[in-house]
């Protein structure tokens, strides 16, 4: 034996020493492995259940698995600090370790292999020697957690080692920590926790002793036919245009195939998914494989990069149809028969992560487009609900793109700070000699297309708007103007409240156009009509009176001002706004008068106004607003700030969020808020809920959770009154779950009484009746770590343009799962 092999034998003493070979499974110490240089180290990460449920991440340095648990396990956060308590050396057999440790055995739980790999860095000697100094930082290459990683040792507690684990801020990063808890499955043989507890056979090894031919044959599948418009009625269904491959999944006999639309088996190419459809009964289904971006968007780029030496993303199954059910051929009866039978059959299946049902969306068809556009997805898929399943094309099934391509004049530009010749054009709907500001273009563009507009721009240059210009009081300020003579097609995903051009990208110059003309693209319907005069702008002939009344005394803001903030932020804050009753605080007089709430509309108040009658008929009419019109009253009326319902029309019974406000008590810190919220963040995600936080504008955080309005108030009441009051009973002396101000004393009360009918929280992006102006703000999670006060903005001081922190939250479609709902409310 080497000196090298004694050092490693004797590290494995510890571990020898815990444990009793002849009970457990795990793999006795060796003398170690003498390694060729020329070797990656490997890397393990074990998910382990035993007296608590933690991570325990495994990094071989010099013969031996070095060791830590990690509490919660690792967050691909930035910033985001695991703590990761040192532990016992383990052989390198050890990496290829899962299975059940016996009861009353050292570390008695159960084992996943959660993922594994390679780590590159430093050397084993300068490893070690980092060992001792108590920072390490190394890269994995993993099929689930790759890139930039730290070890950063903070003492000891006891005989406890106590480090932290971080992520570094590189390609690999993300902007939740959700990682830990996206996968639930063994990297390897495919187990959830609960099968490899009961020694259930992986998937590899049922599907290697099974035979296979018995499984159904491939159908060839039907498809969709592009359409210009989403057709409407009852008897059309709607879905999610997803990005990615079609796919048809072909289960039975303990085993599973994937087929791509021609007939070519991929399933070695989407073996995870395979291996969770091996438990499904007998059947055939049609939907597509996709990787899903942090907003919950589907990812073309995504999904080919881990199909090939790309980061290795998680793909999911997107079912939307089902052509066979054990021997019984479905496809001659309606969709929604169908649809019944997919529901059934995957009822009971646990892994979301890996196969779920596309879910069917509900409302107007155009809307719902208008919607995926804003939200940036792919476009929506309408299908007839009687129809049957016919393999190739059909009018049955329509695609309608969210992405429209038209052409646009060019007006003006704004300068770049960058050396570049220009930031982005402005450009104008042509409609024979009127134009109409259409919104600016900012992406799309090479150096030679900067350089070949720039020097055209250059000659265009005039002092002044074109004529007769409409939409002036939506141009920036910024813009330098150019005379109308370049005509460019432009992609866009649709148009604004106010008929702007939506995430507009240049296409190209058209150079086979004249001046004055713009031809319209076929892709999409009938031009946009002209937005509303009644909308909230700068126009001096607006239907605003008393706009130089100063509302806010201590910023000097007017009616105006606020009127024009709005009319700013009309694109953001409607989305939130649309079928949904408000009520409102006004202050007629400015926030130094009286303030009250307003919940029913007053005879006068019309433009823009939706009247909604009272659910109970026991109280005069609720009132919505009908887009920027409504908005414009609002203000006019002396409108400050925005108060939603927890539910939208037309069902007020169907809640589609559930808002947690975070109010502390005056002598409670924004930071120990900031942290509280998520805490709760983090207890959500634990029971399956992706969250969103909103600085108030005022003292707290909203961590607001969005819905897809399957469940009642009963529900979303019960399971937040249960989360606040665990939350309280944890840390009695940091949370309070009653109103009670003389219990909140140095505490932070975890409103949830706003998640009940008729309750009402401030809607994203209102101005806020406080002194300065502030503005209740949406924030991403990474954002709110570095946050200094609930009032981080105010009318004065936000930037609008381009703001994305609730990225996806339209898209996200979830309820409480029935398990969650019943620990918290019991």
């Amino acid at each position: 034996m080497t000196s090298r092999t004694k050092t490693q034998a004797l590290r494995l003493n510890t571990y020898a020493a815990k444990r009793d070979f002849k009970r457990t499974p795990e793999p006795p110490p060796t003398r170690g492995t003498a390694r060729n240089k020329s070797q990656s180290h490997i890397f393990v990460v074990q998910h382990h259940i035993a007296r608590r449920d933690h991570f325990d991440l495994r990094l071989e340095i010099d013969g031996t698995l070095k060791s830590w648990a990690v509490t919660r396990g690792p967050s691909a956060l930035p910033g985001t600090r695991r703590l990761a308590v040192r532990t016992e050396d383990h052989p390198l057999d050890y990496a290829s370790f899962e299975g059940v440790i016996p009861e009353k055995s050292y570390g008695a739980g159960t084992v996943m292999l959660w993922d594994h790999g390679t780590w590159s860095g430093a050397s084993d000697k300068e490893m070690l020697h980092n060992l001792t100094q108590g920072h390490l930082k190394f890269t994995l290459h993993g099929a689930r957690i790759r890139g930039r990683w730290a070890l950063v040792r903070m003492g000891h507690e006891g005989q406890r080692e106590n480090w932290l684990l971080v992520k570094d801020r590189d390609a690999y990063a993300e902007d939740d920590d959700s990682l830990a808890a996206r996968y639930s499955t063994s990297v390897v043989s495919g187990r959830s926790m609960d099968e490899i507890a009961e020694g259930r056979a992986s998937y590899r090894q049922a599907s290697s002793s099974r035979k296979t031919t018995s499984l159904l044959k491939f159908i060839p599948p039907m498809l969709c036919t592009l359409a210009d418009k989403v057709p409407e009625g009852r008897d059309w269904l709607y879905e999610m245009k997803y990005d990615g491959y079609r796919t048809e999944l072909i289960t039975g006999n303990g085993a599973a195939r994937l087929f791509t639309r021609n007939g070519h088996d991929w399933t070695d190419r989407f073996p995870d998914i395979a291996e969770a459809a091996a438990t499904i009964p007998p059947a055939i289904l049609d939907g597509e494989v996709v990787v899903f971006d942090a907003h919950g968007l589907s990812d073309f780029g995504a999904l080919a990069a881990a199909l090939g030496s790309g980061p290795k993303a998680p793909m999911t199954f997107i079912a939307f149809d089902v052509l066979r059910t054990g021997k019984r051929d479905v496809r001659g009866q309606s969709l929604s028969k169908r649809k019944a039978h997919l529901d059934t059959l995957l009822a009971t299946f646990g892994k979301p992560e890996l196969i779920r049902i596309a879910p069917t969306l509900q409302g107007s068809g155009p809307k719902l487009l208008e919607r995926i556009a804003k939200s940036g997805g792919e476009g929506i898929i309408a299908k007839r609900a009687g129809s049957t399943y016919r393999s190739g094309r059909s009018k049955s099934w329509l695609k309608i793109k969210a992405i429209a391509r038209e052409d646009a004049v060019v007006i003006g530009f704004t300068p770049s700070s960058a050396g570049r010749p220009f930031a982005s054009l402005a450009v104008a709907q042509s409609d024979g000699d009127r134009l109409r500001y259409w919104g600016r273009v900012g992406t799309g563009f090479s150096a030679r297309t900067d350089n070949e507009l720039g020097a055209k721009l250059s000659r265009l240059v005039r002092p002044s708007p074109p004529e007769g210009l409409e939409g002036l009081d939506l141009v920036p300020k910024k813009v330098r103007w150019v005379a109308p003579e370049l005509r460019i097609a432009v992609q866009h995903r649709g148009k604004t409240v106010n008929g702007l051009l939506r995430a507009a990208r240049y296409v190209g110059l058209r150079e086979d156009l004249s001046s004055g003309k713009s031809h319209r693209s076929s892709l999409r319907g009938s031009p946009v009509p002209s937005p509303s005069r009644q909308t909230v702008s700068r126009d001096t002939k607006m239907p605003l009176t008393h706009g130089s009344r100063v509302i806010f005394p201590k910023v000097g803001l007017t009616k105006r001002d606020l009127a024009d903030y709005y009319a700013e932020a009309a694109d953001l804050i409607l989305p939130h706004l649309e079928n949904r009753p408000i009520s409102v605080v006004r202050a007629p007089d400015g926030i130094d008068g009286e303030t009250f709430f307003q919940r029913h509309p007053m005879k006068a108040m019309k433009a823009g106004i939706i009247r909604v009658p009272d659910p109970a008929k026991s109280h005069p009419d609720y009132m919505a607003l009908d887009g920027s019109p409504g908005l414009a009253t609002v203000v006019q009326f002396g409108g400050i700030e925005l108060h939603g319902w927890g539910a939208r029309l037309p069902d007020l019974n169907a809640p589609d969020r559930m808002v947690f406000d975070l109010d502390p008590d005056g002598e409670v810190s924004f930071a120990t808020v900031r942290d509280s919220a998520f805490l709760v963040k983090e207890v959500l995600s634990s029971a399956g809920l992706k969250s969103f936080a909103m600085a108030t504008g005022g003292k707290g955080v909203h961590v607001v959770v969005p819905l897809n309005r399957t469940q009642t108030w009963d529900d979303i009441s019960g399971f937040a009154s249960g989360l606040a009051r665990r939350l309280a009973k944890l840390e009695p002396g940091s949370f309070v779950a009653t109103a009670s101000k003389s219990r909140r004393k140095g505490r932070i009360f975890i409103d949830w009484l706003r998640n009940k009918a008729m309750a009402t929280a401030i809607v994203p992006y209102s101005v806020r009746a406080r002194d300065v102006a502030s503005i209740a703000c949406p924030i991403s999670w990474s954002a709110l770590k570095g946050l200094e006060s609930a009032k981080p903005y105010t009318v004065k001081t936000i930037r609008l343009s381009g703001r994305q922190p609730w990225a996806g939250y339209f898209n996200v479609d979830q309820a409480i799962a029935p398990r969650a709902l019943e620990m918290m409310t019991s």
